[in-house]
């Protein structure tokens, strides 16, 4: 139980960059597509 325990712990990190990162690319994704719309 406790070596999962310490997994468990190790991948918490990753999976927390993983859900912003999904949360942030979308957004970052629209605001320059966006940018590249009016500069055209």
């Amino acid at each position: 139980m406790t070596g999962k325990g310490t997994r468990f712990q190790e991948w918490m990190p990753v999976f927390f960059t993983v859900n912003i990162l999904a949360l942030v690319i979308p957004g970052y994704l629209q605001k320059s597509s966006i940018t590249m719309t009016e500069r055209g």
